[in-house]
């Protein structure tokens, strides 16, 4: 097995054993153990970044600048300008001296800043309060962890972690505000694959246990980014998290942690054929079809790049 980088979410008695899970790594170990050990426990990931997850980050960090600076009573072309300014700065390349660059037409440097712009316009007037937490800052952009409540066989204990983007209330009930970006036309059905949800059931505990308010459930704003000669769409819908289903979750939680405790002990990582093709198609499947773990182990270090994935990060507030 390779060289483990440190990892602060990691075991010191047993390396390959994660302890702070998040919902990147706990879906990752459910979609499949073999592509948990080669993106989460050794850290391996595709050379480019997904067109995907940089617009995404890139959104997210304007809507955290933006609702910081108006909690701030910063004025609303004052905050857009900023927003925009910051936007159009993240996205150029000094070294290469042009924009980001995309091959992607609904994720792009000009989908991104007019998203940006025509959804502050769209939610100019927006109904939704930002929580302020008991030190005064406002609820954006969090760093969270808790306590599973379950212990590994050494007696260590696993917790849940991560970040969200807001809590906030909307005519006085609490939610966790999340944006999610998608090429696809906002339908009922495509709202409803967040119900239920595995980052969304982490957010709801985490509103209620870490940040002590009752969430109800995920504020989700959808975008459908468009394309340079189509507009961007906006709608926001609101998925509840009953005790219940938070109640369940906790319970099968423990199932899932005792086979990641098995698979790292024993070192087997099994591989989930039914996954391959899942998900856009498993960027690992490459290195699956070499033929020897040796080859494998070749293969990886040619064509992928060590990029660890480690969610005790701190982001913000926690």
């Amino acid at each position: 097995m390779p060289q483990l980088s440190p990892n602060s979410s990691f075991s010191q008695i047993v390396p390959s054993l994660q302890l702070a899970m998040d919902s990147t790594s706990l879906g990752s170990l459910q979609q499949c153990p073999r592509y948990y050990q080669l993106r989460i426990v050794e850290g391996w990931a595709s050379r480019q970044e997904s067109v995907h997850l940089t617009w995404g980050l890139l959104f997210h960090a304007a809507m955290e600048e933006f609702h910081k600076l108006r909690s701030r009573s910063v004025p609303y072309e004052t905050a857009l300008e900023k927003v925009v300014h910051s936007a159009l700065r993240a996205t150029w390349d000094p070294v290469a001296q042009r924009p980001w660059q995309s091959n992607d037409s609904h994720k792009n440097r000009f989908t991104l800043v007019r998203a940006i712009i025509f959804y502050l316009d769209q939610y100019r007037d927006d109904p939704v309060q930002t929580l302020h937490l008991s030190s005064g800052r406002p609820a954006v952009e969090l760093s969270f962890r808790f306590d599973s409540g379950y212990q590994t066989a050494r007696g260590e204990r696993w917790t849940i972690c991560g970040h969200m983007d807001r809590i906030g209330h909307l005519h006085g009930t609490p939610w966790v505000s999340d944006y999610k970006s998608t090429k696809s036309t906002l339908s009922i059905s495509w709202f409803d694959k967040f119900s239920p949800d595995l980052q969304f059931t982490i957010y709801t505990l985490a509103g209620k246990i870490v940040y002590h308010t009752p969430v109800n459930g995920i504020m989700v704003d959808g975008i459908q980014t468009g394309t340079p000669t189509t507009p961007p769409r906006f709608e926001r819908q609101l998925v509840t998290q009953s005790d219940f289903h938070l109640d369940e979750w906790l319970a099968d939680l423990e199932f899932w942690l005792s086979q990641l405790e098995y698979f790292a002990e024993s070192q087997h990582w099994p591989q989930n054929r039914k996954a391959c093709d899942m998900y856009g198609g498993c960027p690992f499947r490459p290195v699956c079809r070499q033929r020897s773990p040796e080859a494998r182990s070749q293969f990886l270090a040619g064509n992928y790049v060590r990029r660890p994935w480690d969610p005790l990060q701190v982001r913000g507030d926690i």
